[in-house]
């Protein structure tokens, strides 16, 4: 799809084969949770928020480089738009598609060996 898209409609065609892929993932993340039936919701109360700041020092470094991972990647996407040559593209797309697999999964793996180790 992402090589009809691209090769149709260009860097717009990249933009739209993105946002499609980012959706369908999203949707499918919450049909797998919805159907786990968790209890898991708990309200906040102002005692949750008290060590708040903490948390957010100890947090912000991680973010700031995953956004600017992410800028990085958007400024790739562009520039790859610009050569104007529709296999490159399409083989961009697939590998920003693909992308999250190499990390995801060893994330995810390390996440759930740590929480059962403790």
């Amino acid at each position: 799809m992402a090589e009809m898209l691209v090769g149709n409609h260009k860097l717009v065609g990249l933009a739209i084969a993105r946002n499609i892929s980012d959706v369908v993932g999203v949707l499918l993340l919450y049909f797998f949770i919805a159907r786990l039936k968790l209890n898991s919701w708990i309200k906040p109360t102002l005692m949750m928020m008290s060590k708040w700041w903490d948390y957010f020092k100890f947090i912000f470094p991680g973010g700031l480089a995953l956004y600017l991972h992410f800028l990085y990647i958007e400024c790739l996407m562009i520039f790859v738009g610009n050569l104007h040559n529709p296999s490159a593209l399409s083989a961009h797309v697939s590998f920003v598609n693909v992308r999250p697999l190499l990390f995801a999964i060893p994330l995810g793996t390390a996440v759930s060996v740590t929480s059962f180790v403790g």
